[in-house]
């Protein structure tokens, strides 16, 4: 049982891990040269205001959202200018801040702070999900501990095999098992598996490790041994 536990612990944390890790490190690579970006702005360009001309949505344009297109004065003369932004902060017509070259001052680009704060925001929702999976895991794990340690099981002598609802090639089995708990009914799932690999036989005694008093919701099915 206990061999169990470590190895789903450990297989929830690989998958989160292989799931959230890279948009994580593809976020953070991002807002590092989004903020190198808009520091190296601050310090060669110098600053303006300029008019939004029009905003509107690239789907050709995949790595951005929104293309903000605008006008600005330098000396007497109007440029324009784009500038690439993930949400689509600004109207037509309104003011926004412009960064321009003053040994070129058509070249420049409008503000694009906001793409910094949408990558931040981005690391931090990441990063919360993969922490909250983190501790639910290792919830579950010291639940399943303390489970083993008291004893806490129930015993079936009576149970169905069912197919998983999945896309696939190959059909996929679980085993269920359901009983009343304080008045209520409850089913206790396997893990699927292939089919023709069904753990048990008929006849066979499952062991499910569960709280029957407090958390009937959080069960393990214990390797097969015998009752």
């Amino acid at each position: 049982m206990r061999k169990k536990l470590i190895f789903d612990f450990l297989k929830e944390i690989l998958f989160y891990t292989v799931i959230i890790l890279p948009i994580l490190i593809i976020a953070l690579f991002s807002l590092y040269n989004e903020a190198n970006e808009f520091r190296g702005l601050k310090q060669r360009y110098t600053i303006t205001n300029g008019k939004v001309e029009s905003v509107y949505y690239s789907p050709v344009n995949r790595g951005h959202m929104w293309l903000v297109s605008y006008n600005y004065n330098v000396g007497g003369t109007e440029y324009d200018g784009i500038t690439k932004l993930w949400w689509k902060t600004v109207k037509e017509g309104k003011d926004i801040t412009v960064y321009y070259d003053p040994v070129n001052p058509s070249k420049s680009t409008a503000d694009i702070s906001i793409n910094i704060y949408r990558n931040a925001l981005m690391i931090i929702i990441l990063a919360s999900i993969y922490l909250t999976a983190f501790c639910l895991s290792v919830w579950h794990f010291l639940h399943g501990l303390r489970l083993e340690r008291g004893k806490k099981y129930l015993v079936f002598t009576q149970w169905k095999e069912e197919r998983v609802n999945e896309i696939g090639i190959t059909p996929r089995f679980r085993i269920i098992c359901s009983c009343t708990l304080n008045g209520k009914k409850y089913e206790f799932a396997s893990k699927p598996y292939l089919s023709g690999k069904c753990p048990y036989k008929q006849g066979d005694r499952i062991k499910i490790y569960v709280d029957s008093g407090k958390m009937p919701k959080i069960y393990y099915f214990a390797p097969k041994e015998r009752i």
